[in-house]
């Protein structure tokens, strides 16, 4: 295994251990297909983004806009059903360690953020019509 790799697998797994067995797993079966005899790093990124994919299936619109609003820099706090859902499916992570935080699972914040850059060029091409 290449060590970019396992760095990789760790980082987007948001230090939770279900989700670190399955993007491991799921490299490696990339890695497999690819008919590869060590994990590699792209083997890492084809999981992650199926992994995040499968995550961001079923989002409501207004977990959207959460998610969307939390990655603009906005606070997260669980009070609604919908940000609780966020917590409860694992789109959100609660960390207690040092301090109570929230962030955004790893796997699924690159594509957070190519829908918060469209919704950004969308609302700048309205504008100017």
């Amino acid at each position: 295994m290449e060590e970019n790799a396992i760095q990789s697998v760790i980082h987007y797994s948001g230090g939770v251990l279900r989700d670190l067995i399955n993007l491991t797993q799921t490299s490696i079966e990339e890695g497999y297909l690819a008919d590869s005899d060590n994990l590699q790093q792209n083997h890492v990124e084809a999981s992650v983004a199926s992994f995040g994919r499968a995550k961001l299936l079923g989002l409501s619109n207004e977990e959207l806009e959460i998610l969307v609003s939390f990655i603009s820099g906005n606070p997260f706090s669980p009070t609604t059903d919908n940000e609780i859902r966020l917590l409860v499916t694992g789109r959100i992570l609660e960390y207690r360690h040092p301090k109570r935080r929230y962030a955004i699972h790893p796997a699924i914040l690159p594509s957070l953020q190519l829908i918060q850059q469209n919704q950004r060029v969308q609302y700048h091409f309205e504008d100017e019509f």
